[in-house]
């Protein structure tokens, strides 16, 4: 078999053997690590493949749990595996999903050998020792309260290759490090000062007004625009698309709410099939915009679609993105609405159950993957995971539907889930996956 260029052969024991079933776990168990660092290594894919080798091996939940865990500390080396059983723990880094069968066996122990032995870690390998055991927003094993030791450490080495979304504050306290807009703003004072001490007459035609008029642009200046699907999907659509077409450094953000939220509720473009609300008292009969794919067309254009209930790390780095992108960008943000009907504290597992049905998907396209071989589109959700019907089953605006005109409503349910399954499978052509 052969191995990826770089990795380790480490090997180590993480706890005593039977210390799982002191506590009553299973007598075999794989955590997988679900932190931010893992998930954008590929550990969604791997998790997802070693349950299909399990079904596929017959195995069950007695036999093997798989199970998400918290972050396993070594960001670096992601997507992290720990397996635990009767011969104690082990643990391996940057396993790849197609070797998640062998992965698995390594796991029920039943291998001759270790073909994994590559991409064992061992925490008393001195690069591990020289590091603190604490990590910077789950990216790097640094101290978390010193920007300095951070960069030391090289963590923003490992940020920029696995992860590129840190937290508002972290990103204000790299702005306050640079220190850019305090050295504008001093310049500022020096220019005013100066131009103080000097006649009124003729000042303004001085090379020093001409710079202070300007020297704002010294730092970059960051273009949002924000409006709801209304706008960006119906009357301000033209607006929008004339934007997107210019190549111009410019962001937008929808909050997607499906309706015309301020104005009463009605039925907009972005409303999906089968929904309730006015102008559309019967079910809207037609798909949704799909606003997002237009814009891929252009190929010059960052497009991301987030919902912050199902991976609030995913929009964060949607966001970051899209800000340090060149070019036009546009970010379709779900927003749940109290025209749905729910109650709104429920407003984030609606958004989870909106991604897990499909119905909307997470994904980025970055235009600046092409220019490196890439793909430029990443599907970040997983497979839907439950039928369309069970999440529209959970808001008022498709179920009204379902109790006053029950056969329409089913006629349209599978007609919205036939729309689901061949936007799944068109997505997953476009991101290189079908």
């Amino acid at each position: 078999m052969t191995m990826p260029a770089g990795t380790m052969e480490l090997g180590v024991a993480l706890r005593p053997s039977g210390a799982g079933a002191a506590f009553g776990e299973p007598p075999r168990r794989l955590r997988c690590c679900d932190a931010s660092a893992c998930r954008n290594a590929g550990g969604i894919a791997l998790r997802q493949a070693l349950l299909a080798a399990r079904a596929a091996a017959g195995l069950g939940e007695d036999a093997l749990a798989i199970r998400a865990v918290g972050c396993l500390r070594l960001c670096g080396r992601g997507p992290l595996v720990a397996a635990d059983g009767p011969a104690g723990s082990r643990l391996w880094g940057g396993v790849p999903p197609p070797l998640a069968e062998p992965l698995l066996a390594a796991a029920l122990e039943a291998a001759e050998a270790d073909p994994l032995a590559p991409f064992r870690l061992d925490l008393n390998h001195p690069f591990f020792r020289l590091q603190k055991p604490v990590v910077l927003e789950r990216c790097g094993l640094v101290d978390p309260d010193s920007l300095d030791d951070a960069l030391a450490q090289g963590a923003y080495a490992q940020l920029r290759r696995s992860v590129q979304h840190l937290k508002p504050e972290a990103v204000r306290a790299e702005v306050r490090r640079s220190g850019l807009r305090e050295r504008v703003e001093a310049l500022k004072r020096q220019l005013q000062a100066r131009l103080e001490a000097l006649p009124a007459d003729g000042r303004a035609a001085l090379p020093a007004a001409r710079l202070l008029a300007i020297a704002d642009s010294l730092v970059k200046t960051s273009v949002w625009l924000v409006g709801g699907d209304g706008w960006a999907y119906d009357i301000g659509f033209g607006g929008l698309d004339h934007v997107l077409a210019s190549g111009r450094d410019v962001n937008a953000l929808v909050l997607d709410t499906e309706v015309y939220s301020n104005t009463g509720g009605q039925a907009s473009k972005a409303t999906p099939l089968g929904a309730v609300a006015p102008f559309a008292a019967g079910g809207k009969a037609s798909a949704k915009k799909d606003l997002g794919l237009m814009a891929i067309t252009y190929g010059t254009v960052y497009v991301a679609s987030v919902a912050m209930g199902a991976r609030d790390e995913h929009t964060i780095r949607a966001f970051l993105e899209a800000e340090s992108y060149g070019g036009p960008s546009l970010i379709l943000a779900y927003s749940h609405c109290i025209a749905h009907g729910i109650a709104m504290e429920r407003g984030m597992e609606q958004q989870r159950l909106a991604v897990a049905s499909g119905r909307w998907p997470l994904y980025r396209h970055d235009p600046r993957r092409s220019e490196r071989g890439e793909n430029a589109l990443q599907l970040d959700s997983p497979a839907p995971s439950i039928p369309l019907a069970e999440a529209m089953a959970s808001e008022p605006r498709f179920r009204l539907l379902a109790s006053t005109q029950p056969e329409r409503s089913g006629k349209l349910a599978r007609q919205a889930q036939a729309g689901v399954d061949r936007r799944w499978a068109l997505l997953q052509k476009l991101a290189g996956k079908g």
